[in-house]
C-alpha cells in the first residue's frame, strides 16, 4: 500500500508491506518510495509498463504532475 505523509518537512510516499498479504494489523513499514516532497501518489499500468504519478512540490501554485516508471520487484516498489 502507498500513502503520503511527511518525512521532517518534505511531503513523502510511502509504502506499507502486509506480511500476511491482507490488510490488517500485521505490516511493516518500508523505504520511502519518494522523500523529496511529492504525494498523493497513484499506480496506473499500461500493457507493457507500470507507472507512479504524484504531484510536486507540496507548494500552492507550483504544484504539478510527475509520471515514473516503476518496478515491483515482488517485496517492495522501486521508481526506476
Amino acid at each position: 500500500m502507498i500513502w503520503s505523509s511527511f518525512i521532517g518537512e518534505n511531503y513523502a510516499e510511502l509504502i506499507v508491506k502486509f506480511n500476511d498479504g491482507r490488510l490488517g494489523p500485521n505490516f511493516e513499514h518500508l523505504k520511502p518510495m519518494l522523500d523529496n516532497d511529492g504525494g498523493h501518489g497513484m499506480i496506473f499500468s499500461d500493457s507493457k509498463n507500470s507507472y507512479f504519478t504524484y504531484h510536486t512540490p507540496n507548494k500552492r501554485s507550483f504544484e504539478h504532475p510527475e509520471f515514473r516508471l516503476i518496478e515491483d520487484n515482488g517485496d517492495s516498489i522501486n521508481i526506476k
